[in-house]
């Protein structure tokens, strides 16, 4: 899985923060945010990251749990967007971890019903499979909850 950083040259490296460029999406003013990705399936993660970017939004992605921990403590994110079943543990350890630093999360999973009912409660959710629209979607509703 790639993990891209800042100063990369690559098209979602770029540094995007909350009171920066802002999209219309679905009529509401949603600031382009810098997206913290934690996917280990490079299908679905490239497949994402191109939807988050052509949604107006920077992009750092990787697969890893752990790399997921080192970007969070060397970048500044406006959201995470993580899988739950990942090779070197959980999402829910990256939501935690984001949640510590005050950065909320939305968690894309296909298996949610297997979660503990607190996880559930403690996070946003978009169950796999969807579409691109719907991630941007809950991507949308997640930083118009923190605007607000």
């Amino acid at each position: 899985m790639r993990s891209l950083a800042a100063g990369t040259g690559d098209r979602g490296s770029a540094f995007w923060f909350i009171g920066g460029p802002v999209k219309i999406l679905s009529g509401n003013p949603v600031p382009m945010a810098r997206i913290l990705l934690v996917e280990d399936d490079l299908d679905v993660c490239l497949v994402m990251e191109d939807a988050l970017i052509d949604g107006g939004h920077a992009v750092d992605a990787t697969g890893r749990v752990l790399a997921g921990f080192v970007l969070l403590g060397s970048h500044p994110f406006d959201l995470v967007v993580t899988d739950v079943r990942l090779p070197d543990g959980s999402g829910i350890e990256v939501a935690d971890r984001a949640r510590e630093k005050g950065i909320p999360t939305l968690i894309v999973t296909g298996y949610a019903f297997s979660l503990p009912k607190d996880d559930l409660n403690r996070f946003e959710f978009l169950l796999k499979p969807f579409r691109q629209k719907d991630l941007l979607r809950a991507v949308e509703r997640v930083l118009q909850t923190e605007l607000t």
